[in-house]
Order: C-alpha cells, then sequence, then structure tokens
C-alpha cells in the first residue's frame, strides 16, 4: 500500500438523471456498485485513508453494504456538505495528516483499473494534479439557446475527462479555500485547481472506465462485467 496516498470517493451526488433511487446502490455482479468502485483501488491506499463522502440520507445504507459486502476495508465515512466543494473539503479533512496526495473518485465508475490510478499519481508527483482522460473523437458543434448550431467547433484540444483525480493535498486544499473565498462553483476538483494557478496534466486512459449517469449505463457495464467474468474463466 502506498502510505502518503488518500482517496476520496465521491458519493454524495442526487443521480437526479438516473431516476430510479440511488445508482451507487445498483448490482454489479451481485454486490452493490460502489462496493465495486472501492475494492478495485483497496490494495493501494490504508483504510484509515480512504473516505466516502455521501450525504446524511444515504449513511446508514452505505454503512450496511460495507460491512455486508467489505468489512475488512473499514474506511470512513464522511457527510458531504451543499456543494461539491463542501464535501471534498469534508473529505480532505478527514484525511491522516501524512496524506500528501489525494485521489478524488466519482464511486459511479465500477470498471477504473488500479493501474491508472498508479499512473496518475506519478504524474501528480511530478506535476502536482493529474486527470485521465480519452481524446474526443467526435465532431463538436456550438448551439445557441433554441438548439440550433452555430458554429463547429475544433475537437484536436478537447478531451472526456474522467476520475481519479489525483493532486497534491496542500495544493488542492489551497484551491479550494480560494474557490470559497471568491464564491465560485466548479464542475471537478481539476478545474478548482486550474482556477488556482496549479498545474494538472491529462493522463491517456487507454481502458474502459465508465461512469453510470443513465439507467441504460447500468446495463452496458453489468454485460462488460458479466463478459470479463465469462472471459476470465
Amino acid at each position: 500500500m502506498i502510505d502518503d496516498l488518500g482517496i476520496i470517493f465521491a458519493a454524495g451526488g442526487s443521480g437526479q438523471r438516473y431516476q430510479k433511487g440511488n445508482k451507487l446502490f445498483e448490482p454489479i455482479d451481485s454486490e452493490p456498485l460502489f462496493i465495486r468502485s472501492i475494492r478495485n483501488f483497496s490494495p493501494l491506499c490504508h483504510p484509515e485513508n480512504a473516505v466516502l463522502v455521501t450525504a446524511e440520507m444515504f449513511e446508514p445504507e452505505f454503512r450496511d453494504y460495507l460491512q455486508k459486502f467489505l468489512p475488512e476495508y473499514p474506511l470512513k465515512i464522511i457527510r458531504g456538505g451543499t456543494e461539491r466543494a463542501n464535501s471534498v473539503q469534508n473529505g480532505l479533512a478527514a484525511l491522516h495528516k501524512d496524506v500528501k496526495f489525494v485521489a478524488i473518485h466519482d464511486s459511479a465508475r465500477p470498471l477504473t483499473e488500479p493501474s491508472l490510478l498508479l499512473e496518475c499519481l506519478k504524474i501528480a508527483r511530478r506535476y502536482g494534479g493529474a486527470v485521465p482522460g480519452k481524446p474526443v473523437s467526435d465532431t463538436l458543434k456550438k448551439v445557441d439557446e433554441s438548439g440550433m448550431i452555430v458554429a463547429t467547433v475544433p475537437r484536436e484540444q478537447f478531451w472526456h475527462v474522467e476520475t481519479p483525480q489525483v493532486f497534491n493535498r496542500k495544493q488542492l486544499e489551497d484551491a479550494y479555500q480560494k474557490s470559497v473565498v471568491d464564491e465560485l462553483v466548479f464542475t471537478d476538483d481539476a478545474a478548482v485547481m486550474e482556477y488556482a494557478g496549479y498545474q494538472v496534466k491529462m493522463v491517456f486512459n487507454h481502458a474502459l472506465n465508465h461512469k453510470i449517469t443513465w439507467q441504460t449505463d447500468l446495463t452496458g457495464i453489468q454485460n462488460i462485467v458479466r463478459s470479463q467474468k465469462h472471459t476470465a474463466n
């Protein structure tokens, strides 16, 4: 395990687009989706350096599932805030003081390979921040308020962003403090680092790293896991 690594598992989203309860409790190979997300990284990080951040209303269910499916990895469960910034800051505050680098991972990504976190950590040690993703391959269109196309956007400099996003802890804490003072809201942690002037490098991820956002995503991931299991056997 990596002594100076901490992991924040983000599990506090409302899941409004999913429209069917909490998507993180959906089954993937007979266990809740979020359990698989945690299990993927558990060999890399001490449980006392790992936290799951969620809404108060879901805390009891998360505790029950963790006790049932992952009792050997007693990570902390931390209550999230009203905004993502509050939730991440709560998670950072719960990490041990010896944690120098922190990975923030979306618990709705159950296919992420541990090697991706290791690669991002290596890059973050050099630059301060590392974010996995893939270059955009689709044509991009800019539209107006009515949905009419107004321009075709060059795609060469655009990437789809994934997690885990890995950062120097002190830099990330400083960046979030600046964003709170300036009353700004960002959609991911890399954007907070960018705003504060810190370097963040993209890391190409060749492997599958799907996120469950819509109900159809769940079926796709279940099929992938089923296929992987069949191939292994």
